[in-house]
């Protein structure tokens, strides 16, 4: 019985621990939006980041298609980013101010084709979307370092399926980021369906658990 005790414990420890990143694999279809000259464009400006060059146009909007090599639960998006100021002093003061930007990102979940030859990948159906995320740098010349910021992201992902992480910089006005480069890269943070299927509810392991104490605790009484 001692040893059941042991073993119930450990279990209720680690029930909640069973968070990993996820495997994701990145297809390099991606598509965006860019202010000058706006269209959405198909498997261009890859690895540009979201914010376009410093003191020039602006990238509305970027997307990139990913698969999942096993079933998956992402409980958070964790993102690392870098947002470069475009440099503007604050009304000619001479006082420089933090540059910001606010991003939010929106899960799409199948892929569509179109363009002349029908061969222009782009999301098809949104199924997720995320508050709106203010990234700021430390003043109008110094950078803002984000490492591993994390956002609630509750969406399923299943193998075979094609799905799209986008970033989206639009204001109400359905403009970008006035010059504020912001470059960032992501990572998934969430549970293997395996682990979800098999892993009792923590709540569920507590209830259990004081029942087999108390059974025991009364064995004991008795004795």
């Amino acid at each position: 019985m001692k040893k059941l005790i042991l073993t119930l414990t450990f279990i209720l420890i680690t029930a909640n621990a069973q968070a990993l990143l996820l495997d994701i694999n990145w297809t390099g279809n991606s598509v965006v939006d860019v202010n000058d000259f706006p269209r959405l464009g198909s498997n261009e400006l890859q690895g540009v980041g979201l914010g376009g060059p410093v003191n020039n146009s602006a990238i509305a909007f970027q997307a990139y298609e990913f698969t999942v090599k096993q079933a998956s639960y992402v409980n958070y998006l964790l993102i690392s980013a870098n947002v470069d100021p475009h440099g503007d002093f604050w009304e000619g003061s001479g006082v420089t101010v933090p540059n910001d930007i606010d991003v939010s990102f929106l899960l799409f979940e199948g892929t569509s084709f179109s363009g002349p030859g029908q061969d222009e990948a782009r999301p098809d159906t949104m199924t997720f979307l995320t508050d709106k995320y203010n990234f700021r740098s430390i003043d109008s010349s110094t950078n803002g370092v984000y490492s591993d910021f994390q956002i609630p992201f509750k969406s399923e992902l299943n193998v075979g399926t094609y799905y799209w992480l986008m970033a989206d910089a639009r204001n109400e006005w359905g403009d970008g980021p006035a010059g504020v480069t912001f470059n960032y890269t992501t990572d998934f943070d969430g549970d293997l369906a395996l682990h979800k299927i098999h892993t009792p509810e923590p709540s569920t392991m507590l209830l259990f658990g004081s029942g087999l104490l108390g059974a025991f605790m009364r064995k004991r009484k008795r004795a």
